[in-house]
C-alpha cells in the first residue's frame, strides 16, 4: 500500500472516531447547529443522534475503499460496494430493525448497513487473497504484477523533484518515444498541481506497464482542486491528452486522485 494510501485510512478513521465520539458525548452540538429547541423532540432527536454516530467510522473508511478501488481501476469491486451500502444493506436491515424496533430501528439499520458493508469487504479481500494464490495481498487488494513492470515514485511538492522524476521516468522506461511522452506530460501536470497549491506534502505516483497498456495514477493531498475541469489545466496536459485513453479524477476527504489510462 502507498504512502498516501495509509495516511488517508489513518486520517478518515481518525475523523470517524474524533466524530462519533464528539456526537455521542455532546449531541447538544447537532440540536444547536439545526436550531432545534422543541422540548418534545430534544430527547428523541439526541437518542438518533447518539446511534448514527456510531456509523461514522465504518462510513469513513468504505467511502476511501471505493475512492481506492476506482482510482487502481477495481470497477467491479467499487459497484459492489456502492450498491451494498447504498441500496441493499439499508433496505434490507431497515425493513428488519423497524419491524423489530419501529422508528428507532431505521436508524439502527443505517448503523448496521455500514458496518455490515466494512465486513463484506474485509471478507471479500480475504477471499480474493486466497484464491489468487496471493497475487493479491491486505485490505486493500495490493497487487504483485509478475506480468508487467511497476514503478512507484514518491516525491515531496517541489518543482526540482517534478523534473528529476521525469528524467527516472525515461530512464525506467528505457527512453523510447513512449516514455518521452509520458515523462513529460507527468512533469507538466505535477508542476501545475504544485502551482495550483501554496502548501503541498508528498505526491505518489504509480506507473504500471502491462505491455498492453500504461496505467498512471497520481495521488495527493491538497486543495479540493479538479484539475481535469481546469482551463489553464488544458494546456499544460496537451500531450498527455493526445496520447491518454482515459483520464479520470477523483476526490475524497482532501485526497485527490488522478488515474490516467495510454494505450
Amino acid at each position: 500500500m502507498d504512502y498516501v494510501t495509509r495516511r488517508s485510512l489513518k486520517i478518515v478513521m481518525g475523523f470517524g472516531v474524533f466524530f462519533s465520539a464528539l456526537f455521542i458525548l455532546f449531541p447538544q452540538i447537532v440540536l444547536f447547529i439545526f436550531n432545534v429547541s422543541y422540548p418534545a423532540d430534544i430527547p428523541t432527536i439526541i437518542n438518533v443522534i447518539r446511534i448514527f454516530s456510531i456509523s461514522f467510522i465504518a462510513f469513513a473508511v468504505n467511502s476511501l475503499y471505493m475512492f481506492y478501488a476506482e482510482s487502481v481501476q477495481y470497477n467491479k469491486l467499487a459497484n459492489m460496494v456502492t450498491i451494498l451500502q447504498g441500496l441493499i444493506f439499508p433496505v434490507m436491515f431497515a425493513y428488519l430493525f423497524t419491524y423489530l424496533w419501529g422508528a428507532e430501528g431505521f436508524w439502527v439499520s443505517l448503523v448496521v448497513s455500514e458496518f455490515a458493508t466494512l465486513l463484506f469487504i474485509f471478507i471479500y479481500s480475504k477471499i480474493m487473497t486466497r484464491k489468487s494464490n496471493n497475487d493479491y495481498s491486505g485490505f486493500f487488494l495490493i497487487k504483485e504484477h509478475e506480468d508487467s513492470s511497476v514503478f512507484e515514485f514518491t516525491l515531496d511538492g517541489n518543482v526540482e523533484d517534478a523534473v528529476k522524476l521525469s528524467e527516472n521516468i525515461q530512464k525506467s522506461f528505457n527512453e523510447d518515444r513512449l516514455s518521452v511522452l509520458v515523462s513529460m506530460a507527468i512533469e507538466d501536470m505535477i508542476v501545475h498541481i504544485i502551482n495550483i497549491n501554496e502548501d503541498i506534502d508528498l505526491i505518489d505516483i504509480i506507473i504500471r506497464d502491462n505491455g498492453e497498456y500504461i496505467l498512471i495514477s497520481i495521488k495527493y493531498s491538497g486543495e479540493c482542486i479538479n484539475v481535469m475541469e481546469d482551463e489553464d489545466m488544458a494546456s499544460n496536459i496537451a500531450i498527455l491528452n493526445k496520447i491518454s485513453q482515459k483520464i479520470d479524477y477523483s476526490q475524497i476527504l482532501g485526497l485527490n486522485n488522478i488515474v490516467i489510462r495510454i494505450k
